[in-house]
C-alpha cells in the first residue's frame, strides 16, 4: 500500500505545492520585510509664492530649509525613494500679510509609489517649518561700468553704452534699500579693438562696498555692453597768415594759448586711416594789415565731423607780434582821393578832403616813399542809392612800391549824394 502511494505522481505534485507555498511565505515575510529608514536633507518647497509676489510679499527668512523624514515601508518601496524624488511642500498662497508663520509640510512621493505604502513616523511637531514673510520692495537702480584693463598706445575709450542702463530689483525692503547701483566690470589688457558682449553685474552699496550674496532678484541676469576704442593723435594747431600792411609771415612771431607756446597740440580721435593723414588743425586766418604791434585773436576749434576733440579745448588764443627790428612805420596825409563807378542819376561830392594813412615796411623802403605815391580810391558802386551824406569804404593804393603796405585795413570817406538834374 505504502509502496503504491510512494510511486504515485500525485504525491510529488502535492509536495511541490507545499514547497512553493513555504517559499512564498519566506519571500513575503523575510525577503521583503517592513523596515524603518530615515531620509535626510529633503528640501522644503514653498508653493504659491507667485501669489505672494502679487500681494507684494516675499519669504525673507526660512526659504531654504531641509527636513529629515523617518519612514516605514517595505524594502521594495524604499528602493524607489530618495531625497531627489520626495517632495515636502508648504502652500503659502493663503498668506496675505507680513509676519512669522509655522506651517505643516505635506510629503508626496513619486508616481510609482502608493502614498498608503509609506508611513511617516516623525512626531507631528517635527513636520512643521517656521518662516518669515516680509513686504516686497522694488526699485530701479543705474548700471555703471568699471574698466580695469589698459589701452594700447595711442588708443583710448570712446563713450560706452550699457543696455539696459537701469535694472529693476526686488526683495526684502531692508535688503533692497542697501543697493545704490549695479556694477559691471570689464577687464581687457592692451585694448585696441571695440568690445561688445553680455556681462553679469554685482550690487554695490552707497559706500562703494560690493554686496555679495544679497538675497534680491533683478529683472535681468546680464547687461549688454558696447565699449568703443578709438585711435588718438596729437595734432598741432596753426593759422594762415595773410600778408598785409607791409608785413609777411617772416616778420611776425605767432604763439598759442595762455602760456603763449610756439607750438600747441590738441589730442583728437577718429577713423584710423583718416587720422593718419590729418597733420594740422587750421584755426583760421589773420590779416597782418590789421596788426600794428601785437594782437590776440580767439578762434574756435572746429573739426571735421569724423573727428572728436579729446583735449576738451574749445577755443585757442593766438597772439601775433610784429618784429619791430625788421619794420618801421610812417604816416602820410593823403589828399589824392578818387571816386569811381558813380551811380547813374546821382551827383557825388567828396566831403572828406584828406585822410591820415599809416604805412609800414622795411625802413629803407618806407623812407624812400613820397606822399604823391599814395592815393585813395572810393568805389561808389558800394554806396546806397539815396541822397544825403554817406560813409563809403575806400582803398588806399601805394604806387611804385611793393615792399610797403597800408596799416589798418580799409579806410572810409564821407560822400554827399544829390539827384542829377
Amino acid at each position: 500500500m505504502w509502496k503504491k502511494v510512494r510511486d504515485s505522481k500525485w504525491l510529488y505534485v502535492v509536495i511541490s505545492l507545499l514547497m512553493a507555498f513555504v517559499l512564498w511565505i519566506y519571500i513575503v515575510k523575510e525577503a521583503n520585510p517592513t523596515v524603518d529608514h530615515s531620509i535626510t536633507n529633503i528640501p522644503v518647497t514653498f508653493t504659491g509664492t507667485e501669489i505672494l509676489a502679487a500681494r507684494n510679499l516675499i519669504i525673507s527668512e526660512g526659504a531654504d530649509q531641509t527636513m529629515t523624514l523617518n519612514l516605514e515601508a517595505k524594502s521594495d518601496v524604499f528602493a524607489k525613494l530618495s531625497r531627489e524624488n520626495i517632495t515636502l511642500s508648504v502652500d503659502v498662497s493663503q498668506i496675505s500679510e507680513a509676519g512669522t508663520y509655522r506651517m505643516l509640510v505635506r510629503p508626496s512621493y513619486p508616481i510609482n509609489v502608493n502614498q498608503l505604502d509609506v508611513t511617516v513616523n516623525n512626531d507631528v511637531s517635527e513636520l512643521y517649518v517656521e518662516f518669515t514673510v516680509s513686504e516686497l520692495e522694488s526699485k530701479e537702480i543705474p548700471v555703471r561700468l568699471e574698466f580695469n584693463g589698459s589701452y594700447a598706445e595711442d588708443y583710448m575709450a570712446g563713450k560706452p553704452t550699457i543696455t539696459p542702463g537701469t535694472i529693476s530689483i526686488s526683495g526684502q525692503q531692508e535688503l533692497v534699500n542697501q543697493v545704490a547701483y549695479a556694477k559691471v566690470v570689464l577687464t581687457i589688457e592692451n585694448m585696441s579693438e571695440r568690445y561688445e558682449g553680455d556681462l553679469s553685474f554685482v550690487y554695490v552699496g552707497a559706500d562703494g562696498t560690493e554686496l555679495t550674496d544679497l538675497d534680491v532678484t533683478s529683472n535681468v541676469d546680464t547687461v549688454h555692453v558696447e565699449y568703443p576704442i578709438v585711435k588718438t593723435k596729437q595734432v598741432p594747431v596753426t593759422v594762415d597768415i595773410i600778408p598785409g600792411g607791409g608785413a609777411t609771415e617772416e616778420d611776425v612771431d605767432v604763439t598759442y594759448g595762455v602760456s603763449q607756446e610756439t607750438v600747441m597740440y590738441l589730442t583728437i580721435s577718429g577713423p584710423e586711416d583718416e587720422l593718419e593723414a590729418y597733420d594740422k588743425i587750421v584755426l583760421g586766418e589773420i590779416d597782418l594789415s590789421r596788426v600794428y604791434t601785437q594782437e590776440t585773436f580767439t578762434f574756435p576749434v572746429v573739426l571735421n565731423e569724423d573727428f572728436t576733440n579729446e583735449s576738451g579745448i574749445s577755443s585757442v588764443d593766438v597772439t601775433v607780434t610784429i618784429d619791430d627790428t625788421r619794420l618801421t612805420t610812417r604816416e602820410f596825409t593823403v589828399d589824392n582821393i578818387q571816386m569811381i563807378n558813380k551811380p547813374e542819376g546821382y551827383n557825388a561830392e567828396l566831403v572828406t578832403e584828406s585822410r591820415l594813412v599809416t604805412v609800414r615796411g622795411p625802413e629803407e623802403a618806407v623812407n624812400a616813399l613820397f606822399q604823391s605815391q599814395l592815393r585813395i580810391v572810393v568805389d561808389l558802386s558800394q554806396a546806397q542809392l539815396a541822397t544825403g551824406r554817406q560813409t563809403v569804404q575806400a582803398q588806399v593804393i601805394i604806387d611804385g612800391s611793393s615792399e610797403v603796405g597800408v596799416l589798418g585795413g580799409e579806410y572810409d570817406v564821407l560822400v554827399n549824394f544829390t539827384l542829377a538834374e
